[in-house]
């Protein structure tokens, strides 16, 4: 029987290539190849922006678990969700911050393992979006909530 990954393996593996990272010929961090990005995602996963209802959430607060580059992080971001963002990967985290300062966005993007994170850090979302490694997502509303999400290392907020 194979043993699960550790933690620091799979921060490993997104450090790498972080998820969705080479759907742009364009250089990376820039306006352009974010688009880019953001078109060849949701052409690829067209199910996600219809599922995750971004204009639903304005004025509440959204914790996503899993941010990546934050292309859903951006989109809830636009539509006036009060978003917080978990990501394992430093190099995921990375571009997510590019990106909220690229597009003059606010978003607290947080570096940290979500299986972590303590009460006092929760940001206590209305929802809580959760992408699993097969980039489905998920809107869980927190009553559902089993465990709080990640441990907060480090915060960002852009703009």
């Amino acid at each position: 029987m194979t043993q699960p990954a550790s933690i620091e393996t799979v921060a490993e593996y997104w450090n790498r290539r972080p998820c969705n990272v080479r759907h742009s010929p364009s250089e990376v961090g820039s306006r352009r190849y974010f688009d880019e990005v953001e078109q060849r995602k949701y052409f690829v996963e067209p199910h996600i922006p219809a599922f995750a209802e971004f204009g639903r959430w304005k004025g509440k607060r959204v914790l996503e678990i899993g941010c990546g580059i934050g292309t859903d992080a951006v989109n809830f971001a636009r539509a006036g969700a009060d978003y917080t963002g978990v990501e394992l990967s430093k190099a995921s985290l990375a571009l997510a911050c590019r990106r909220f300062e690229v597009f003059g966005l606010r978003g607290r993007l947080i570096e940290g393992n979500a299986e972590e994170l303590s009460p006092s850090s929760n940001p206590r979302p209305s929802t809580l979006s959760i992408r699993s490694a097969s980039s489905t997502t998920r809107l869980v509303p927190r009553p559902y909530w089993q465990k709080p999400a990640a441990s907060c290392v480090r915060t960002v907020s852009s703009a």
